[in-house]
């Protein structure tokens, strides 16, 4: 899982460069950022679907320019065919992404939350 898990953080640094799993840990936070965990079903001999569970923080208040240009970004990404990943051990095809609005109830930090699916083949058991 950990070469999946670095597989899948290289693939959203397409779109934002500050994504982290599960937790950003930086003393100093950048935004924007994403934070995403996993879970999965099995879909079949080795094929595996993923519900990836993202978060994307912005500190800009009102202003949702930024935050909503990083999930117009990762809808594109997750739409486009081209964005699939192949190597020996699996490959990997991201089916479809959930974007939601999270209120936060601060006067600074935005939050969108997206579920992406994806679907891995294991090439190697």
């Amino acid at each position: 899982m950990d070469l999946l898990i670095a597989e899948l953080l290289n693939a959203f640094k397409q779109v934002l460069p500050e994504v982290f799993y599960i937790r950003n840990y930086k003393k100093e936070v950048d935004y924007p950022y994403m934070t995403f965990s996993y879970t999965g079903e099995p879909l079949g001999k080795n094929q595996e679907g993923f519900y990836l569970d993202c978060d994307v923080f912005d500190d800009q208040g009102k202003n949702n320019q930024r935050i909503e240009e990083v999930i117009g970004k990762l809808q594109n990404f997750v739409n486009d065919d081209e964005n699939r990943i192949l190597n020996e051990q699996f490959f990997i095809r991201f089916d479809f992404i959930r974007p939601n609005n999270i209120p936060t109830g601060s006067d600074t930090l935005q939050r969108r939350y997206a579920q992406i699916y994806v679907r891995v083949d294991w090439r190697k058991s």
